[in-house]
Formats: C-alpha cells, structure tokens, sequence
C-alpha cells in the first residue's frame, strides 16, 4: 500500500498493522479508519500530508483507492521529505475510501 502526501511525496511498502477497523475521537464526532506503516517504522506521513490518497499500486501499473490521509501517530524522525517539517509520523491514520464514497454518495469515475 503507498501513500502520497503533498508535503513528504510517496510512501510505500505500508502494511495495515490494525487488524480490523478501528475508531478514533475527531473533535466532538468518532471518526473510523485504519493505521498503516512500513516494517522498520520510518516516515509513512507529515504534517500537511492530510488529505493525499492511500492506495495500492496493482500488477498491471494500475492503482486501486483504498482512502484518504487523515493524520499520523508515533513521531519519528523526519529524514528527507519533500518539505522541511517537525511533524513526521510511523504510523498513517486514513479513512476507507468505501465509507467516504457511501457518506457522500458518489462513485469513483475511471478513464478507459
């Protein structure tokens, strides 16, 4: 699974470390997601990565949507990133993109 965040570029080879969904408080609402991160546990998401895809890249070149970056956990140090940051997180915390899709009752339009 990769991520593309706009301030770090893409992260990939992230595994799902969650086994089943899980909640979270997001302000005075329960959010619900998963937390993804890489095996040695380095930069998987920053600060200003909210919003990018999360997505996995399939045999045939294609990518499959699998949510979309909501925030991090676990500070790390930062490496190199695209944009000089203090915020740099192990884990990244998204929302499925099924649940997106559904709450805001669209479809993902693909191009032949």
């Amino acid at each position: 699974m990769c991520t593309s965040g706009a301030n770090s570029g893409q992260h990939c080879n992230l595994n799902i470390y969650d086994s089943m969904e899980f909640s979270w408080t997001c302000g005075s609402n329960t959010c619900h997601g998963w937390r993804a991160a890489n095996a040695n546990l380095t930069v998987a998401t920053v600060g200003g990565d909210s919003g990018g895809p999360v997505f996995r890249i399939l045999s045939d070149g294609r990518v499959a949507a699998r949510g979309v970056i909501w925030g991090g956990s676990n500070a790390v140090a930062c490496g190199t990133v695209r944009r000089p940051v203090s915020n740099c997180f192990a884990y990244v915390w998204f929302n499925d993109i099924v649940r997106i899709l559904n709450a805001w009752n669209v479809t993902i339009k693909t191009l032949p």
